[in-house]
């Protein structure tokens, strides 16, 4: 979230966009972590998952994995980067 607050207050024209996007990206993986460790804290608590360190890493790949797929779809399909 700082790292998007610090893209918005910072405006265009004074980093170069392609800091600024890598910026930006670092800033949701970061946010998506925490939703991610949510959800198994959530899972965890309410009986329906057994955490194990092993279960842990294997999730967390899982959703890493889908969301590179995601962005270089999005990425492929917008015509984009970051050049």
């Amino acid at each position: 979230r700082r790292l998007r607050a610090r893209a918005g207050l910072e405006g265009e024209g004074r980093r170069p966009k392609n800091i600024m996007a890598l910026l930006q990206g670092e800033a949701l993986m970061n946010d998506a972590s925490g939703l991610v460790s949510l959800k198994f804290a959530v899972a965890v608590a309410m009986g329906t998952m057994v955490f194990t360190v092993g279960g842990g890493r294997l999730g967390g790949l899982k959703v890493a994995r889908g969301g590179m797929r995601g962005g270089v779809v999005v990425g492929w399909l917008s015509g984009g980067s970051l050049g």
